[in-house]
């Protein structure tokens, strides 16, 4: 999956859309997120900026993981940064439960 090329299209925009519109934001961050840990713990991922994302994503600390990671000069649209902790507190989540007690949140 070569996530680097259509997730800014296809979701950073759409995110800083919602963000524009005072809209909520707490399902696409949660895309952002679970993209981000994908990235994360995949050991071959197919996509030429694999290399680079992984580097910066497997950062300890969840908001600056996201911050590098989504700040990368590479990728062609950038998240708002306003966003950071919001995907941050997801990835966090992410990466200390499973996906469906994640998804359990979205409910609540």
């Amino acid at each position: 999956m070569d996530g680097s090329q259509k997730l800014p299209q296809r979701i950073f925009a759409s995110a800083n859309d919602l963000v524009k519109l005072g809209l909520e934001t707490d399902h696409i961050t949660l895309i952002i997120a679970a993209w981000l840990r994908f990235l994360e713990i995949s050991e071959k991922v197919n996509d030429p900026l694999a290399d680079s994302l992984q580097k910066l994503v497997r950062n300890p600390d969840a908001l600056q993981s996201v911050s590098d990671t989504l700040s990368f000069e590479g990728l062609a649209t950038k998240v708002n940064s306003q966003l950071f902790i919001q995907i941050a507190n997801w990835l966090t989540e992410l990466r200390s439960k499973p996906v469906r007690e994640v998804l359990q949140i979205l409910k609540s």
